[in-house]
This record gives C-alpha cells, sequence and structure tokens, in this order.
C-alpha cells in the first residue's frame, strides 16, 4: 500500500507554491481546466460526513473518480463515500437518509444539506450476465473494495485529510498515462464486458494508453459485450466521442473488434475516427450520410426521439452543407447543430465551408427564426386570395418563407401580400 499524506493546508500550501499532489502532466484543453482549489472545496463538503462516521467507530473514505480527478487536477463530478459501516449502521449514524441501494450497500446521506452516496465495503459474488454479480459481499476492511473495482487509477481512497490510500499503484499509472485493470484484467473483462467500453472511453477522456495485457484481454474478451444493454454502450460511447482523443479509442474499440459486437457500430466499416471531440448526433449523422447504416437502424440504439430527429437532422445538414444557401441552412437547423456537425467534419480532417463564427453571424442576423414569427398565415393567405386550403398552400408558405430567409421580402404583411399578388 503506498499513502501520500497531504492534509488539507497542506494541499492548500501545494497549490498557492505551485506545486501538485502528483507529478503528471496533462493534455490541455477547453473540456481541462485547472480547478484545484474548486476540487478541495467539493471535496472538503464531504469531510463531515467521513469525521460523523469516524466517530461512531467506523472507517470511511471518498472514492472513484473523484480521487482520479483530484489528483489529475480536473473537474471534480460526484463525490462518493465508502465506509465500514453496513447500512443499517450508517442510518443509524445520520437522521436524514434514503435508501437508493440498500440491498448493494448504498445510502443516500441529506444530513449537510448536499447529497452524499454512501456505500459499504463490498466484494462482488460470481457474475452470470457478463455485467452484475448476483450478489454482494460486505466487508470490513477499505483494501478489499478497493481491489475488487475496475481500473488502478479508479481503486484509490482519500481518508478526511486528503491522504491518498493507494493498493493497486494507481498513482504510478496515472503518471505514466496508463489505463490498467486491476488484478487479472481477463477476470475483470468477463465479470463485467461494459468495462471494455469504459476502457476505451477513459483513453478518449484522459488521453491516456492501455496497458497491453489490458488491451490483449479485451480483445480476448470483445464478443462479451454483446450481452451488455445498449443503453449503458451509448452513455460511455457518447462520453468516448466528447474526450481528448477519441481518435485513439475508437483505433482500440476497431482493433480489439468491440464494435462487432454492438448494434449500428457493427455496419461501420470501417469506424469513423475524428481526431477531436464530437457529438454523438454528429458521430451518427455523419455515417448515416455516408451510407454506413440505413436509417431504420437508429431503432437499435434505443435513442430518445430527440437524439434520433438531431441524427437524422445532421444527415441532413451534411448533405446540403456544400450546396450553398448557408442562411437557409442555420435558419432550418439551428447554429447549434450546423456547428456540431462542422466540428465533426473537421475532426475528420475535411475542409471548412462554414466556420463557427460565420453560423453565429448568420444566426443573429436571421430575420425570423420560425415560421410563426412570420407576418403572415395560411388563414390570411387563403382569405386574401379567396382559396380554400391545399397543396398549394403549404408550397407557398415555403416560398414566403424563404424569401423572408433570404432577405428578399420584408417581413411586413403588405410586402408579403403585394409579392403574393405579383408572382401566384
Amino acid at each position: 500500500m503506498c499513502i501520500i499524506k497531504h492534509s488539507s493546508r497542506t494541499c492548500l500550501r501545494i497549490l498557492r507554491d505551485g506545486l501538485r499532489p502528483i507529478i503528471l502532466q496533462t493534455s490541455t484543453n477547453n473540456c481541462i481546466r485547472s480547478s484545484s482549489m474548486d476540487n478541495i472545496a467539493k471535496l472538503e463538503t464531504a469531510v463531515p460526513i467521513i469525521e460523523q462516521l469516524n466517530a461512531h467507530g467506523h472507517s470511511a473514505y471518498i472514492v472513484g473518480g473523484a480521487v482520479r480527478n483530484y489528483l489529475l487536477d480536473i473537474p471534480i463530478n460526484d463525490v462518493d463515500i465508502t465506509t465500514s459501516a453496513t447500512p443499517d449502521e450508517i442510518e443509524a449514524v445520520f437522521e436524514r437518509t434514503v435508501p437508493v441501494g440498500k440491498e448493494h450497500g448504498t445510502i443516500m446521506v441529506l444530513d449537510t444539506g448536499e447529497p452524499f452516496e454512501v456505500t459499504t465495503y463490498r466484494i462482488d459474488g460470481t457474475y452470470e450476465d457478463f455485467r452484475r454479480p448476483d450478489e454482494v459481499i460486505f466487508v470490513t476492511e477499505l483494501k478489499d473494495d478497493l481491489l475488487r473495482r475496475d481500473f488502478t487509477i479508479n481503486a484509490m481512497a482519500l481518508d478526511s485529510a486528503l491522504h491518498v490510500v493507494d493498493y493497486a499503484d494507481g498513482q504510478h499509472d496515472l503518471n505514466h498515462r496508463l489505463i490498467r485493470a486491476v488484478g487479472n484484467p481477463y477476470d475483470r473483462f468477463h465479470e463485467d464486458a461494459l468495462r471494455m467500453i469504459r476502457a476505451c472511453r477513459f483513453q478518449s477522456t484522459l488521453d491516456f494508453r492501455l496497458e497491453d495485457e489490458t488491451a490483449r484481454a479485451m480483445k480476448t474478451h470483445a464478443q462479451l459485450i454483446s450481452h451488455v444493454a445498449i443503453e449503458r454502450i451509448i452513455v460511455e460511447f457518447r462520453k468516448l466521442l466528447q474526450g481528448l482523443n477519441p481518435e485513439a479509442a475508437l483505433m482500440t474499440v476497431e482493433a480489439a473488434g468491440i464494435h462487432a459486437a454492438i448494434p449500428v457500430l457493427q455496419q461501420l466499416e470501417p469506424l469513423m475516427k475524428p481526431r477531436h471531440a464530437v457529438t454523438l448526433e454528429a458521430y451518427f449523422g455523419y455515417c448515416l450520410y455516408k451510407g454506413q447504416f440505413v436509417e431504420r437502424g437508429l431503432a437499435q440504439l434505443k435513442l430518445s426521439n430527440q437524439e434520433k430527429k438531431a441524427i437524422k437532422a445532421s444527415c441532413e445538414i451534411y448533405r446540403e452543407l456544400d450546396a450553398g444557401a448557408a442562411m437557409l441552412l442555420v435558419y432550418k437547423y439551428g447554429a447549434a447543430l450546423v456547428i456540431n456537425c462542422l466540428d465533426m467534419r473537421a475532426a475528420l480532417g475535411i475542409p471548412a465551408v462554414l466556420t463557427a463564427a460565420a453560423v453565429r453571424q448568420l444566426h443573429s442576423a436571421l430575420p425570423i427564426e420560425d415560421r410563426s414569427e412570420m407576418a403572415v398565415d395560411g388563414h390570411l393567405l387563403m382569405t386574401h386570395l379567396g382559396r380554400k386550403g391545399g397543396s398549394w398552400l403549404k408550397g407557398l408558405l415555403g416560398r414566403v418563407e424563404e424569401h423572408i430567409v433570404l432577405g428578399r421580402l420584408p417581413n411586413n404583411k403588405e410586402a408579403i401580400l403585394k409579392w403574393v399578388d405579383d408572382n401566384v
């Protein structure tokens, strides 16, 4: 075991003096910013929970991603706590609790005003479905809990003084920018196949590389990913695409053959490999545009209707980007979606036809942002022309809308009706 003793006060001095709890060169990117003071403040909100458990004779530590991000000096999201106390003992220590996952040892504690998930030290029983253990077994030693976790960089803990507890050489792997499974990687991936996609996600988000044996184990067990719910895979895949190095991670996915066991991805030959962060919608929209899968295949991904709509819209944007009429494109699909598609093209090395700044400028110059803002509607046009509704009306409204957006016609009732009289 390796313990680095940095008290909260010492950490503040370290930050003031420009040092770090560990020496690590991280990539510079808008997604990663120095946030040491914010991280310490967030970690210290958990200290009263740990100290109260300690006061009742229980050990307790901060664990997981919060420890990793603290040592990497990147923003911490959630702070999780693990303890030797059983779920019943946790409930006895605190006044306000919610049994969010009591059967698995997790109690949400609300005593400090901010919710914290507190989980009993545990080890996993046998795995029958390559995803979840059949049972969890509560234990009394932190070491047992940490050594059943997925990767060494996620298997560290912090005590109430922010001392680092590390049984798996996680700090060594952070310093060497390695994703390494805890213990035997073949066992870790056989237990939970989702860990293979998580490994690739961390490879991208942290811009780390996979340790060799961990990579070989992924190749051996790639087909097990077919047992994992597509919803869980998509969560990890979205984060992978938004990382620092999605290109390297997708090369790993392809080299290991993981994609061959995932719906839709198995049809993408080769995998598109963007060089920087892109959205999932822009990614799949481009694959759809290139004919790597058909639209009905989106159902296999079990996305929300909004996500599927954005993918189909992205596909249309790619089709229309080279056709000109940028103002209409921005009006029809919105600045954000167009910029995301431009980012995807740029990440694939495709020359830009528009810049993000130009898209935002076009959006700000739009005379209307929606058909409902037009000075005329279908009822007014039918009354003005003395005609009943029909397909002609939809076409006319579309022509008027286009002329307004392109600045050829002012959004003024009198001007529009005169144009109708002259052109219809």
